[in-house]
């Protein structure tokens, strides 16, 4: 989920992703259009806030990884 209700995110907006998984822990990595990773790899916050997105249509997509790795 994101911080904005209408997901209308003007360039250099602030924006919040927030990824909701049941336990046990998890590492994210959340991924901007199927390739660019906005983590740098798995971290263990489900929470991604940035300013960085490139104008046009973006997709975010969130990888989870449990403590055994997969």
């Amino acid at each position: 989920t994101s911080n904005d209700a209408d997901n209308n995110i003007c360039q250099g907006q602030s924006i919040t992703f927030t990824a909701t998984v049941p336990p046990p822990p998890v590492d994210y990595e959340f991924i901007l259009n199927g390739s660019t990773s906005l983590t740098g790899g798995f971290v263990a916050s489900n929470v991604l806030t940035t300013t960085a997105l490139p104008l046009g249509s973006n997709a975010i997509t969130v990888r989870v990884r449990n403590a055994q790795g997969c």
